[in-house]
Formats: structure tokens, C-alpha cells, sequence
């Protein structure tokens, strides 16, 4: 089990080093090389990958690598698209997980809230990470991998 996070704008990325680091599961931090970020500690399970800053690169890097058994962290449907049938286990930023049972739902309400605001109007649905969800992404995190170490699927 490996762990690939789409971590441009993905606002868990400490959550993530730390769960990492505790639970020893390799990871790899997948960003364009536009963003920046700071290491806090000397890592031992985490490593940063930067890819190209071209559209799609770094869905486009996590598709070559993942492979059954590997968790990717992503709130891009797309990316979740290309790799939904590889065998990994897809998780958003804020502890949802994609599947074949809810893609098509998923990027169809991306589809809608595109269009209303093409259209001009303001959608109020988006809020800021509040404490509450960084906890439930943690907790959803851990047991994911808790559950993929249950199942054999470690390395």
C-alpha cells in the first residue's frame, strides 16, 4: 500500500504527513512545480513529486504510478475517473470516498454547479475546512488504512 495525494490546493497535507509518519505507509506528494511547500521534519515515509505545470500532469502521474491496493487522496473527479477501476481506494480532502456507485453523480453535480456559475450566479454551498472536517478526513484516513493493513494488501 502506497498513498498519492493530488496536493495542489488540497488543504490536509499536514493531517497527511503526520498520519503517514505514524502509520509508516509510504506516500508520495503529487503538486505541480508552481506550489510551495515547506518541510517541516525530516521526512521518512513521505516524498514530493513535482510534475510539469501543464493541465492535468499530476492526474496524469498519479494514473501511471497507482497501482491495486494504493490510496489516492483527490477532490478531482477526473483523476478519480482515470484510476477508478485500477483497484485503489479514492478519498476527497474532506473523508468522502469515490467509487463506481457515486463518479457518475459526482461529476454530474460538477457538471451543474459549472454551469450555474458560467450562468453568473453565486453558489453558497462551498465553505472553508473547518476543524470538524479535518478530524473526519483524519479518522476516515486512518481507517482506510487500517483496513487495507487487515486485508493483507500492505506492500
Amino acid at each position: 500500500m502506497r498513498i498519492f495525494i493530488d496536493s495542489d490546493a488540497c488543504p490536509v497535507i499536514e493531517e497527511i504527513m503526520c498520519i503517514v509518519q505514524e502509520n509508516k505507509v509510504n506516500s508520495y506528494f503529487v503538486s505541480t512545480v508552481n506550489q510551495f511547500f515547506v518541510v517541516k521534519e525530516n521526512p521518512i515515509y513521505y516524498h514530493w513529486i513535482l510534475v510539469d505545470n501543464k493541465e492535468d500532469t499530476v492526474g496524469s502521474f498519479i494514473a501511471k504510478h497507482v497501482e491495486a491496493g494504493d490510496i489516492v487522496i483527490t477532490q478531482n473527479y477526473e483523476i478519480a475517473l482515470s484510476i477508478i477501476n485500477k483497484g485503489v481506494k479514492i478519498i476527497t480532502n474532506r473523508g468522502r470516498y469515490i467509487n463506481n456507485d457515486n463518479i457518475d453523480f459526482l461529476l454530474f453535480m460538477k457538471r451543474i454547479r459549472t454551469q450555474i456559475i458560467n450562468a453568473g450566479r453565486k453558489l453558497e454551498c462551498f465553505s472553508a475546512m473547518q476543524c470538524e472536517d479535518r478530524t473526519l478526513f483524519s479518522v476516515k484516513l486512518i481507517e482506510l488504512i487500517n483496513s487495507i493493513k487487515k486485508e493483507g494488501n500492505l506492500f
